[in-house]
């Protein structure tokens, strides 16, 4: 038999309120949620993105405080928007700041 697929588990595009995102993803008490899966990390880059661009630069202890996730998810979110190219990083008197990437053409 073929296997049947929901919509109702699939992502969209409007972003859920924090408490709900931290109750159904970062539910420590339940092993299954504890491996994060691709659809959560882009979850939580978007996350840290929306503060990035609504902020601008921000430490990274001051990304934690704006966007309330936790220290693996911050790190998380920062690895994904690095590697996509999304976000720079700025170094000043050793505390490392965090913007989104602006492409500029001259």
């Amino acid at each position: 038999s073929k296997p049947s697929f929901s919509t109702s588990s699939r992502a969209t595009s409007i972003p859920m309120p924090m408490q709900t995102y931290k109750t159904r993803f970062l539910n420590t008490n339940n092993q299954q949620d504890s491996n994060m899966k691709k659809e959560e990390i882009g979850t939580l880059a978007g996350i840290v993105w929306r503060a990035l661009n609504e902020k601008g630069s921000l430490s990274f202890e001051d990304l934690q405080r704006e966007t309330q996730l936790d220290t693996e998810s911050v790190c998380t979110a920062i690895g994904w928007l690095a590697r996509e190219n999304k976000i720079e990083f700025d170094e000043q008197n050793g505390i490392t700041s965090f913007y989104v990437y602006q492409e500029r053409f001259y």
